[in-house]
């Protein structure tokens, strides 16, 4: 379909799938529609919508920066903060619009070619891949159950869980004693004496810090337990109970 009708098509695949999903390239759009060697011209047109989306950022952008610029005690451009705001508001905007302007085209076509969409063949390659992605979902969930999980295990999720909330109230409650004061506009050698550590503070931000990565750690090692786990179960299933 996207072959017979390129334009409009692409449009609704980039705003659809990639925006929410990596934040808005159209290089990966343009990749895809190569690979189904399409015409360049419908491709190049096609992904135009994403300035739509990236004017208001870029300029969100320009603004902080001009926002940190100071002028002796004062800043140079005080209306800066309040377009930072203005164009975040308005990247916000668009991008819904847009989101609702694909969603409107995406059900239009499924009902109205719906024959098509049914009549077009299953690669079985590709549905293999994702009843073993549901599968293995499925088996995670299976062999994370709470009750069914060995003491240490639980205790590398609850103590994941206190690092991660003691991490993130600190830096909530005591951000001004947590890092030092750094803007677009400053430099690390110039503002943070040449080492980008020293945008901690201690002992509170070196507390969060590494609170954070030791919860982000026992969470690794939960997820490596149970993924361990579901693949055991899914070879198990797979040779019909009859591993040694």
């Amino acid at each position: 379909m996207m072959k017979q009708n390129p334009l409009v098509l692409n449009v609704v695949f980039y705003i659809v799938i990639l925006k929410p999903r990596c934040g808005g390239p159209d290089w990966p759009t343009s990749v895809s529609c190569g690979i189904m060697r399409l015409d360049l011209l419908p491709i190049m047109l096609g992904t135009l919508p994403v300035v739509t989306y990236l004017v208001p950022l870029v300029l969100s952008g320009t603004f902080m920066y001009l926002d940190g610029i100071m002028d002796t005690e004062s800043k140079e451009y005080p209306w800066a903060n309040f377009m930072v705001s203005f164009c975040m508001i308005l990247s916000a905007l668009v991008q819904y619009a847009l989101l609702i302007y694909a969603a409107s085209h995406i059900e239009q076509t499924m009902r109205e070619r719906k024959d098509e969409i049914d009549a077009i063949p299953i690669d079985q390659e590709v549905k293999n891949a994702d009843d073993d992605d549901i599968e293995m979902i499925n088996l995670s969930l299976e062999v994370s159950k709470w009750e069914q999980l060995p003491a240490w295990v639980k205790m590398c999720l609850v103590l994941s869980l206190l690092t991660m909330t003691i991490s993130c109230y600190i830096v909530y409650f005591f951000g001004d004693k947590c890092f030092m004061e750094y803007t677009l506009t400053y430099t690390i050698e110039e503002n943070l004496g040449g080492s980008v550590w020293n945008l901690l503070k201690w002992p509170l931000g070196w507390a969060a810090l590494i609170m954070c990565v030791l919860s982000s750690l026992l969470l690794l090692v939960f997820s490596c337990w149970a993924k361990k786990g579901a693949v055991k179960k899914m070879n198990y299933n797979h040779s019909g109970g009859n591993l040694g």
